[in-house]
């Protein structure tokens, strides 16, 4: 949240996603991105970092998730805290282009959306 509120300060900077390949998934290089914010820290805004490492994030994840989600037919979900982030989710949406974004509407997209989910299996297994 607090990573938000600076970022709607600034405005992204146009840097390519750093990617690495583990266990022969790509994967966005979170710690290239942590690098580059610290060497770019003296030269421009914070809220523009800010909104640079979101930008970098949600184009990343779109670019990762397209392939599998095309292969498969699916649409591209969002979930866990990072769906809060109305900047990533945004930002992914774009990214994504024509297809779809599956996103929580009723359920809160973090720990009560998770408390809930335990809560129906719960009860759901309450008559065994």
């Amino acid at each position: 949240m607090e990573l938000e509120a600076v970022a709607a300060r600034g405005e992204p900077l146009g840097w390519v996603v750093p990617e690495r390949t583990v266990d022969g998934r790509r994967c966005v290089d979170t710690a290239a991105v942590v690098r580059h914010i610290a060497d770019a820290r003296e030269s421009e805004s914070t809220a523009d970092l800010a909104a640079t490492a979101q930008s970098v994030l949600a184009r990343g994840l779109a670019a990762i998730a397209e392939g599998p989600a095309d292969d498969r037919g699916l649409p591209v979900g969002l979930s866990g805290g990072v769906a809060a982030n109305g900047a990533i989710r945004r930002t992914l949406r774009a990214s994504l282009g024509d297809r779809s974004l599956l996103t929580h509407r009723e359920v809160p997209p973090g720990d009560g959306g998770l408390a809930y989910g335990q809560a129906v299996v719960a009860l759901a297994g309450a008559g065994d």
